[in-house]
């Protein structure tokens, strides 16, 4: 397999770290921030064990503009991880809004960990002594569903996803159709939106991945209604996004003709690097009309 060396995210993304060392307990310099369940729970790290695999990591947390503590990576720093005869340096950059992971060693690499699409990357994974060859399986764990929605944990990310043919900035649907979300960060909305829950409709304000302890998700079957026979209201309606921070926001129309029974949903705008409509179909999974906003 063809490694990959670096890789593009956001600062509220997470990473993990893959030891592949079985006898060795490595330390780590700066001490880092390991997400427990309660999502906003968190240890505070110096050593990661003897061939252990996964975590949600930091190097710092934050508490967002709705008073959630969330994992947050302040470039620049330098991530030093060490044993006995292993010593992997991890350079962590700022570019633009999006940090920059790379490995100065020999023993270290760098995975991104993609969401189905490659544009989407729920974390980073940063192998330490990862043999030379590898039965690398792709998707070993499922995905956890809830609600209509799937989530991914580290080891059920591809380390590289499919690029999408379906992305585009509107569409049109019928409008007895429910649309749904991809995404790898925390959302939380303005407007009116409503979500299937145990078969009723109901209003939701945000989608928080942390809770489910994922790096990434998708399903949902959302309107702008609660009322199953006209899921939409007529004319134009708006739906705002944002991660938390007003660093990622977006902004989509939601346009009723009750004449033709269509419903035009249009991106007008967004700060996030991704956000666009897809057709999940394309990577076998039952959602149509879906809306794919990613940091």
């Amino acid at each position: 397999m063809k490694k990959q060396l670096e890789a593009f995210v956001s600062p509220l993304t997470a990473f993990s770290i893959i030891n592949y060392e079985r006898g060795e307990v490595l330390s780590l310099s700066p001490s880092l921030y390991q997400r427990l369940l309660p999502a906003e729970n968190y240890l505070v790290i110096d050593s990661w064990g003897a061939g252990v695999a996964g975590g949600r990591l930091s190097a710092s947390t934050r508490v967002n503009e709705h008073g959630r503590r969330v994992s947050y990576n302040s470039a620049p720093f330098t991530l030093s991880i060490k044993g006995a005869s292993t010593q992997c340096v991890f350079n962590i950059s700022q570019h633009g809004g999006q940090v920059f992971y790379t490995s100065t060693t020999p023993h270290g690499t760098v995975y991104p960990r993609a969401v189905l699409y490659n544009d989407v990357i729920g974390g980073v994974a940063l192998m330490v002594k990862e043999p030379a060859e590898i039965a690398r399986k792709k998707n070993v764990k499922n995905p956890t569903k809830s609600h209509g929605r799937s989530y991914l944990s580290e080891d059920g990310c591809k380390t590289k996803g499919v690029a999408s043919v379906t992305a585009s900035s509107s569409i049109v649907i019928p409008d007895t159709e429910k649309f749904s979300f991809l995404t790898n960060a925390n959302m939380y909305f303005s407007g009116t939106l409503y979500e299937v829950m145990d078969g009723v409709l109901v209003r939701v304000h945000d989608r928080i991945i942390d809770d489910a302890g994922s790096w990434g998700g998708w399903g949902g079957d959302c309107a702008l209604t609660d009322d199953e026979n006209n899921l939409y209201p007529d004319g134009i309606s708006m739906l705002m996004i944002d991660d938390g921070f007003s660093e990622g926001k977006a902004t989509i129309e939601f346009n009723h003709n009750p004449l033709d029974k269509t419903v035009t949903i249009t991106v007008l705008s967004h700060t996030s690097k991704v956000c666009d409509l897809r057709d999940l179909t394309e990577v076998g999974e039952p959602f149509p009309y879906t809306i794919c906003f990613a940091l």
